[in-house]
């Protein structure tokens, strides 16, 4: 039993092992894309900048 969960698993490693690794495609972003990444305005920087804001209004109040 083990011998044969051995084969198996020298099968399949062999197998994995001549597979090319799949890369992810290059990103490609627009000239305008990259200035607002660059000046911090991207959606995520912008509702981070919006919640700690917030956060500190909160602390003001309290």
């Amino acid at each position: 039993m083990r011998r044969q969960a051995f084969v198996l698993l020298f099968a399949l490693g062999g197998t994995a092992a001549r597979l090319p690794a799949q890369a992810s495609p290059p990103l490609r972003l627009s000239f305008a894309e990259v200035v607002r990444r660059a000046a911090g305005t991207a959606p995520a920087v912008e509702l981070a900048a919006l919640r700690t804001t917030e956060a500190d209004a909160r602390v003001r109040q309290a």
